[in-house]
């Protein structure tokens, strides 16, 4: 799985610091997909789901149909002291990206990384010191 997150570098690098251009990635992962299924992850902000960010992006992902396993639409997990916010434009940009990505499987997942203290992308420099959740098992074996 590839992390994705934008339609342009400026918005892809919102999310994750220092990313590449998402144009000069792609061409490099639909080589990676060649020789084994290659998912393409793109988190759900705020900053990155308005109508000109779905036609940027139908843009950039439609000569790659067929090149990549699917498409997948993560809902944000927010995490504390983190700039991002969810999108009150979810289910519009998904309606737009599923009706506008011909060959392409597009899916959301709702509940991506919710148990996680941040998920990809969802970590930002400035929050480095966020301390990983306590394990479901390690609470069971406290409270027993």
């Amino acid at each position: 799985m590839f992390s994705l997150h934008g339609a342009t570098a400026t918005q892809r690098q919102v999310i994750i610091p220092h990313a590449d251009d998402p144009s000069a990635v792609l061409p490099l992962w639909a080589a990676v997909a060649e020789q084994r299924p290659v998912v393409l992850n793109y988190v759900l902000c705020e900053h990155n789901t308005r109508p000109a960010d779905e036609a940027a992006l139908i843009q950039l992902l439609a000569p790659y149909a067929g090149r990549f396993v699917l498409l997948r639409l993560s809902s944000i997990n927010p995490v504390h002291g983190s700039p991002l916010r969810p999108s009150t434009r979810e289910a519009d940009f998904i309606a737009a990206l599923s009706h506008g990505l011909e060959g392409w499987v597009v899916s959301h997942h709702l509940s991506a990384g919710r148990e996680a203290a941040a998920a990809c992308g969802q970590l930002r420099s400035e929050i480095l010191d966020l301390t990983p959740p306590t394990s479901r098992s390690r609470q069971a074996d406290t409270t027993d």
